[in-house]
């Protein structure tokens, strides 16, 4: 008996071995040595200098191992998965029309867009801050590190290189990755159930104020959905197929899921479980892609690293902010447990969730329980896959509800809940199959019914009242309007703001009031500059100006627009004039 655990360890650890697990563990111990040893000064030279080259290299080994598999596949490609994509564009478009896209996270979606244009220009990973800009002189930006992950500005300046730079191809990134989110979300259910069930799975996930809010922003938070559901999706290829083809594309896929939101990395964790799963063809062996994949986590590192020990501000009002000193902890967890179960119930639809929904996948959860536990009617494969899923979704509610700012009924941090889709709507869909699953006379009143529900909630998407309180959002919409209208590129307007880097994506000038106190005659004398536009925060009742949009006295300004913000600010449009020159 001892003797014959010692040989099955034996066996175990060969296995481990010839299947590169202690490869890839040792790769990945060195990646962490590299990403946490050399100094945060150059920690901060390496990752603007050289993080862009990482994820290209992820990103290129990524679509290899993709097409290795697919690519025969695609003339496989059958009316049923040609409905899917088509409805998955139809969706998508229909969105985009009744909510228009637009800036809704700032300055966290501006500050994506500044990095992309970065990488785009000069292919470093850095955020620019202030500076200023002509088409006929190289920039000058004032630059620093950004803390957000990188491979949605990374994409969105694959984007700049094949259509030219815009601000708006952040839109244009999440327009796609909704079509591709709700195909392979189709693709998983027709693969788990049949196509119908796939129908309904994009149905429903469109339907969800949340989803509609959210890819119709330039934020990262489809990206990391969009990688989440593909997961899942080669999870139960793997279940199925059992071909190390698959091991690799996950693996390389939780490469770029690390660089999309912080919490995702907690998938990593997912990977010694894949390595230890038989294979079909023993006799295989890996590419020399997954011992590359742990060097590729080095950025994240160096990243954290960065930022390890900085306090953590939040704006949560015009001139307040807010420090954590806690940034993860049981009190908060405590303190957002009630709030974030509420909103995920969609007691409140205008909190980007449906009760609806809600109730389905929670008796849905419960038949998948008694499936597992009580019926024991379910194949291996998909206890595995509710094993990891089930897992995963423990983890990442916890991580992010013990975050200090992991609030879902907060406007900036709602959109956190949206990597919670993919879970309720799988325990929704298991719940209607195991209902309907034999009826099929019932899936044209289930199709109606769900078509209905989303015309039903697509109006809390559209009015997005949760994020329209963000008087930041308004005061942006107003003033890049008004310079759109009155200013063109040409005349090289020079933008006078509180954040700067909100004007700079959009190939203005911009720098920040102190700049501009200590060195507008400079700015002046030396540049082409037809305009120079203050933008000015005034208190509502005392008239008195915030003193951080002051101008030194010997600025002059006449007054263009005045804006009303909220009931006690509004701001001012103003041009700057010189004391001792013609207006510009």
């Amino acid at each position: 008996m001892q003797r014959s655990r010692i040989l099955i360890l034996f066996s175990s650890i060969k296995m481990f071995f010839r299947r590169g697990f202690l490869y890839f563990t040792a790769a990945m111990a060195a990646s962490i040595f590299l990403g946490i040893m050399p100094s945060i000064g150059l920690l901060k030279l390496l990752f603007q200098n050289f993080a862009y080259f990482f994820i290209l290299v992820a990103f290129v080994i990524w679509i290899f191992l993709f097409f290795r598999i697919y690519y025969k596949k695609i003339k496989f490609f059958n009316y049923h998965h040609l409905s899917g994509l088509l409805l998955s564009i139809l969706i998508t478009v229909i969105i985009f029309i009744i909510s228009p896209p637009q800036f809704k996270i700032l300055s966290d979606e501006t500050n994506l867009i500044g990095v992309s244009m970065m990488m785009f220009q000069d292919k470093e990973t850095s955020l620019p801050i202030e500076g200023l800009y002509a088409d006929y002189a190289r920039p000058e930006y004032s630059k620093t590190i950004d803390k957000r992950p990188v491979l949605f500005p990374f994409l969105v300046s694959l984007i700049h290189t094949l259509s030219g730079y815009s601000p708006n191809n952040g839109f244009i990134l999440n327009f796609i990755l909704s079509i591709f989110s709700l195909f392979f979300l189709f693709l998983f259910f027709t693969r788990l159930f049949n196509p119908f069930f796939g129908m309904l799975s994009i149905l429903i996930l469109s339907s969800f104020p949340v989803y509609v809010m959210s890819i119709t922003s330039s934020g990262f938070e489809s990206l990391n959905l969009f990688f989440i559901i593909f997961s899942f999706f080669i999870m139960y290829e793997i279940f199925i197929r059992k071909d190390i083809r698959y091991i690799e594309l996950l693996c390389a896929t939780f490469v770029l899921l690390a660089q999309c939101r912080y919490e995702s990395i907690i998938f990593l964790l997912l990977i010694p479980f894949f390595f230890r799963l038989p294979v079909k063809n023993e006799g295989s062996r890996y590419t020399f892609c997954i011992y590359i994949m742990p060097f590729l986590f080095v950025p994240v590192f160096w990243q954290r690293r960065i930022f390890l020990n900085m306090p953590e501000i939040n704006k949560i009002g015009q001139v307040t902010f807010e420090k954590a000193e806690q940034i993860f902890s049981l009190t908060n967890l405590f303190q957002n447990f009630h709030d974030n179960i509420w909103v995920l119930l969609g007691l409140d639809p205008n909190l980007g969730f449906s009760p609806v929904i809600a109730i389905l996948a929670i008796f849905g959860f419960y038949f998948i329980l008694k499936r597992i536990f009580v019926t024991k009617e379910v194949d291996l494969p998909f206890k595995k896959l509710v094993a990891s899923g089930g897992s995963s979704c423990v983890v990442l509610f916890g991580i992010i509800t013990s975050f200090y700012w992991g609030n879902f009924k907060i406007p900036m941090d709602n959109r956190l809940a949206l990597i919670f889709l993919p879970y309720i709507i799988f325990c929704t869909i298991f719940c209607i199959h195991t209902l309907f699953h034999k009826r099929r006379s019932s899936h044209l009143v289930l199709s109606i019914f769900f078509l209905f529900h989303l015309l039903i909630y697509w109006p809390y998407g559209i009015q997005q009242r949760i994020i329209n309180g963000l008087s930041l959002q308004y005061e942006y919409g107003q003033v890049m309007a008004f310079l759109n209208e009155h200013y063109k590129k040409k005349q090289y307007p020079l933008i006078v703001a509180e954040q700067p880097n909100l004007y700079i994506i959009h190939d203005y000038s911009a720098l920040s009031y102190s700049a501009v106190n200590n060195q507008l005659r400079k700015i002046y004398s030396s540049r082409q500059i037809n305009k120079i536009v203050a933008i000015q925060r005034y208190h509502s009742d005392s008239e008195k100006i915030y003193k951080r949009t002051v101008l030194n006295k010997e600025f002059q300004t006449k007054e263009l627009k005045k804006i009303r913000i909220t009931p006690y600010t509004y701001i001012k449009i103003s041009e700057v004039l010189l004391p001792d020159s013609k207006q510009f």
